[in-house]
């Protein structure tokens, strides 16, 4: 009975004991086979660039593609952003991707024939292999593969301080690279996850620009759209692609616009013809008073001559002065050109027909300057007229007998005719000194004899607002007797007449002031 008891627990201890070891051998197995689906083989080189990926989640990587990994992005690289760079680099590897669980292994070549990738099917597993292609591979140390990699970081930190967008796309708009402003951009204009690769393609005008620079919008609505000017560079097979904001600048042309489109309108309704020329000295805007006084043709204008086209079909419709010669003619185009840009421009074109043009020359902002053409025909008739009918009083006074002078308000002598100068010595005509009431009375008090009318004659001439006109005798120290006629005329002017005693018949009864102007004044004292 004994033995029994004790066969029988030995049993059961050899029993448990091979259950134990079955079991732990199952779990070996479950754990080998756990981590052949997590992780990479032990084996594997660590100088190999070999992902490992499971139902589209990366869930493993040697060493070499950590590296990989961390010189493309700092940050923790996801299966769809290690896809899309690999998109970039191998242009087959979506096609490929899709076709790999029937073919099971395939093998890609870089677009620039520099690298080789390697996909295997293993079980539900995909793994993926980049290998050099080039026979001579260089060794990097430590040393060399550490300055790599902070260039590398210095280059993308720089790219990531631009206060503007830049960003590297292919010619079909993938993006391959771009730096946070672009990021930040697309997270505001998109709504667009940081976290997500690749960012929105935010100006697809880009793809299909045919120059260096475009300006280009974001968005429709015009009270939040953005305007960029887009720089184009082409990098490789790719495009490199920085967006300067550009709402300022159109903000600024279209107030520009509105400030010409002003200017036109005024400039319209003048009658002085303006011809603006830019610093290259190009006609940059004119007025339609240009064409109607000028004559020149529209579209010639719209041309936008230079000057010495401007001023040539001027003088071949013989709307300037003709020139002697033709070198004196160029010579006057550079006469015309220095002297408006200093400002100093300024002479009368008399043209055929009886008409004249004032032409003026104004320095304008960075070299440019503008011509101002003025009919000023009827100007100048009348000046001519009024010039023609003062020339004719001054006649008329010169042929009269007696001496006339006017003195004016203040009591400055303002015109006399040839007859006083002969009277009194002077030389009013050809003399430009200006002589006074006090100091003519003077001269006329030296040159007769001794007469009280002269001081009322003086009080005459030196009030504001002289009483009528009456008349003295007076005697010059030559024998010779006048009669003194004074009159106010409008304006507060007075009038002196000198005439010969023996052929006036109004002679007073003596050379004083008459005796009606004495009981006025006397009667003004009182």
């Amino acid at each position: 009975m004994l033995y029994s008891v004790w066969g029988l627990a030995i049993g059961f201890g050899v029993v448990s004991f091979g259950a134990a070891l079955a079991g732990a051998a199952v779990l070996a197995m479950q754990y080998r086979a756990l981590m052949s689906q997590r992780a990479l083989p032990a084996s594997t080189d660590p100088d190999a660039t070999i992902f490992l990926v499971d139902r589209a989640q990366l869930v493993d990587a040697s060493p070499a593609a950590r590296d990989y990994l961390a010189m493309l992005s700092g940050g923790q690289w996801s299966y769809r952003q290690l896809s899309g760079h690999l998109c970039k680099a191998f242009p087959e590897f979506q096609d490929a991707m899709l076709t790999l669980p029937r073919r099971r292994m395939q093998t890609l070549t870089s677009r620039d024939r520099t690298q080789a990738l390697t996909l295997t099917m293993e079980g539900q597993r995909t793994r993926i292999a980049i290998t050099t292609a080039e026979k001579d591979v260089v060794t990097l140390d430590r040393g060399s593969h550490g300055h790599i990699e902070a260039e590398l970081e210095s280059l993308r930190a720089m790219g990531d301080s631009l206060a503007f967008p830049a960003w590297r796309q292919s010619r079909e708009g993938a993006i391959s690279w771009a730096n946070r402003a672009y990021l930040d951009l697309a997270r505001r204009a998109k709504g667009a996850d940081a976290g997500i690769w690749p960012p929105p393609l935010l100006f697809p005008a880009v793809a299909s620009a045919n120059g260096r620079e475009i300006r280009t919008q974001i968005g429709t609505d015009p009270e939040t759209s953005k305007w960029f000017d887009c720089r184009i560079e082409s990098l490789d097979d790719d495009l490199f692609v920085t967006a300067i904001p550009a709402d300022q600048l159109i903000k600024a042309e279209a107030t520009l616009a509105d400030f010409t489109q002003t200017f036109s309108q005024t400039f319209a309704h003048l009658t002085v013809g303006i011809a603006v020329f830019d610093r290259r000295r190009q006609l940059a805007m004119f007025n339609p008073a240009l064409t109607d006084l000028t004559n020149l043709p529209v579209d010639l204008l719209f041309s936008r001559p230079n000057l010495e086209t401007f001023l040539d079909a001027l003088r071949a419709r013989h709307m300037m002065p003709e020139p002697r010669d033709y070198a004196s003619w160029r010579d006057h185009v550079s006469d015309v050109e220095r002297a408006a840009a200093d400002g100093t421009y300024s002479e009368m074109w008399h043209l055929p027909g009886a008409r004249t043009y004032r032409v003026t020359g104004r320095p304008q902002i960075d070299g440019a300057f503008a011509l101002l053409i003025e009919d000023i025909s009827a100007e100048v008739s009348l000046t001519r007229r009024f010039r023609s009918e003062i020339e004719t009083g001054h006649h008329v006074l010169n042929a009269l007998p007696d001496a006339i002078s006017v003195f004016d308000r203040m009591g400055n002598l303002i015109m006399a005719n040839a007859a006083y100068d002969a009277l009194w010595g002077t030389d009013t005509q050809g003399s430009a000194m200006q002589m006074t009431a006090i100091e003519a009375v003077r001269d006329w008090r030296e040159a007769s004899a001794p007469n009280a009318a002269w001081g009322d004659v003086q009080l005459y001439l030196t009030r504001d607002f002289p009483e009528e006109g009456w008349t003295a005798k007076t005697q010059l120290t030559d024998g010779r007797a006048l009669i003194i006629h004074l009159n106010a005329l409008p304006g507060g002017m007075r009038m002196v007449r000198f005439s010969d005693a023996r052929r006036s018949r109004l002679l007073p009864l003596d050379g004083r002031i008459g005796e009606a102007e004495r009981a006025a004044e006397a009667r003004l004292k009182a």
